[in-house]
Formats: structure tokens, sequence, C-alpha cells
């Protein structure tokens, strides 16, 4: 899991700064642009990708040994049972997904 981890670090830092970022400067750039409305928008797309950041961790601790990527390409190449995994997996992240925008709405 360690391993998955350390592999994942570049994207899950890049993740967590664009988030932040972005809820960051939210509110200033509305107040520059004169456009109180587009405040909310930036809000949102800054706590996407702080669920991206959530949903990728959350793979990477409960499938430390699945590289995605590798079984994707497998699936492509006409293995069935590595298809029904990325589906599976996809499934499973995507639930996540719509759980964790769930909380956020709340």
């Amino acid at each position: 899991m360690l391993q998955s981890l350390i592999r994942g670090l570049p994207r899950m830092l890049a993740l967590l700064a664009l988030g932040i970022f972005f809820l960051v400067i939210s509110v200033p750039v509305a107040r520059a642009l004169q456009l109180p409305e587009i405040s909310p928008s930036i809000w949102y797309i800054g706590w996407a990708f702080l669920v991206a950041l959530m949903v990728d961790l959350v793979r990477r601790i409960m499938l430390p040994r699945l590289d995605l990527q590798d079984t994707a390409w497998n699936a492509i190449q006409g293995n069935v049972g590595a298809g029904l995994v990325v589906v599976g997996i996809s499934i499973f992240l995507g639930a996540f997904v719509i759980a964790s925008a769930g909380l956020l709405s709340q």
C-alpha cells in the first residue's frame, strides 16, 4: 500500500494544490472581475479537485496492487476478465464520487 501511495504522490499533491488554489481565489477573482456570480463556480471547481484527490487516495488505499492503466490495456487487448474489473472499479469510484458530492452539497 505504501508503494502505491508513494507512486501516486505527485498526482495527489497536484490535485491538492489545484483544489486549494481554486478555493482561495474564488472570491478575489469574482471581486476583481466584478462578477460575484462566478465565485460559486470557481469554488466548486476547487472542490471537484479535492474530491478527485479523495477518490485517488481511496483507490490507492483499498486496491494498492491494482494498476488500473495496465488492467485497462489488457481489456482493450480482448481480455474480458480485465474489462469486467475495469467496469467494477469504475462503478465503485463513481459511487464514491456521487457520495462525496452529496456530502459537499449539505
